[in-house]
């Protein structure tokens, strides 16, 4: 939602141009010295904070849940594209993502995925194996009660949207996966039923 909110222009072009954008302009992440780390997480775990803090250490560029990952994955999922195309998209998604900025300071890049997103890692690792790989966690309980108090505070349109899709347009749902619902749900009952 605040990459929606905080966008200052959209640029549509065709996926012909990303991939020459990735290759011409972009370049590889980890060439030149550079880093690239990986974060993926469950949610609720304070990767948000975490990269924050990396945010705040120089030569350290942390990009927080960019969802064009995700995107690539749902279209293959959804039989729009196939391997070869998902693995073309991934690419290039990280080199564009994860460039060089043109002051040059940062020279590590890290790109935190959210929660849904782990099915890319394995891509993304092959594609650029130095890159390093992290998955943050917490436990279960704590996540749970996290999710209850977001749960407690939001009206029920906005939950389902922010725990599902990371989507809310005018409290409507959007791409809702039922299958999901039914995971956050039961967790959920399950911790109400917890002394806690």
């Amino acid at each position: 939602m605040k990459q929606f909110l905080s966008a200052k222009q959209l640029v549509i072009m065709p996926l012909s141009s990303l991939h020459r954008l990735a290759d011409e302009e972009a370049g590889d992440p980890t060439s030149d010295g550079r880093r690239l780390t990986l974060i993926n997480n469950t949610s609720r775990c304070g990767s948000t904070l975490l990269c924050q803090i990396l945010n705040a250490v120089p030569g350290v560029r942390a990009l927080s849940e960019p969802w064009t990952l995700n995107h690539a994955h749902a279209d293959f999922v959804k039989g729009r594209i196939d391997m070869v195309a998902l693995k073309s998209f991934v690419r290039s998604i990280v080199r564009v993502q994860c460039k060089q900025e043109k002051c040059g300071k940062a020279s590590h890049v890290v790109l935190k995925t959210c929660s849904i997103g782990a099915s890319v890692i394995p891509l993304v690792a092959e594609m650029f194996p130095s890159a390093q790989l992290v998955f943050n966690t917490r436990n279960l309980k704590g996540t749970m009660e996290s999710f209850m108090q977001i749960e407690s505070s939001l009206p029920r349109s906005a939950k389902a949207a922010e725990y599902l899709t990371g989507k809310v347009i005018h409290g409507a749902i959007i791409a809702v996966n039922p299958a999901y619902i039914k995971v956050i749900v039961s967790g959920i009952r399950w911790c109400r039923n917890l002394s806690i």
